[in-house]
């Protein structure tokens, strides 16, 4: 299966189940990638592939963005370490989630999380 054809797939899964539409969908595979906002192309996905996709959808005037990642394979030990600092730095964001929060306490707890995996983070 390529890039593309993965991306059509979850595309039009979506809009099967009820969207009204699928505005974007963005991702990437394969081992290494930094950039995750680009285009599919004709790579095929190989085994021990990541494939990471970041979309969103409507559905009666309401609008969601979320994220799907998928191990093709197993997933390797440095995929599984990425997976759990990305996680953690979630449930650091839904910690913060308090009445009279502001949107930088939501960051507050990426750049600790992501740090000991090479980022930095930003503010």
């Amino acid at each position: 299966m390529t890039e593309r054809e993965a991306f059509r797939a979850f595309r039009i899964d979506p809009l099967e189940r009820g969207a009204d539409d699928v505005p974007y969908l963005v991702g990437a595979t394969g081992p290494g990638f930094d950039d995750i906002i680009k285009q599919p192309s004709d790579r095929v996905i190989e085994s021990g592939d990541l494939l990471m996709f970041d979309t969103g959808s409507v559905f009666d005037g309401y609008s969601s963005d979320f994220d799907r990642y998928v191990a093709f394979g197993q997933a390797d030990a440095d995929a599984k370490r990425a997976y759990r600092t990305v996680w953690e730095a979630t449930e650091g964001g839904f910690a913060a989630a308090k009445p009279g929060a502001t949107t930088s306490d939501f960051g507050e707890p990426w750049p600790e999380c992501s740090t000991p995996v090479g980022r930095s983070g930003t503010r």
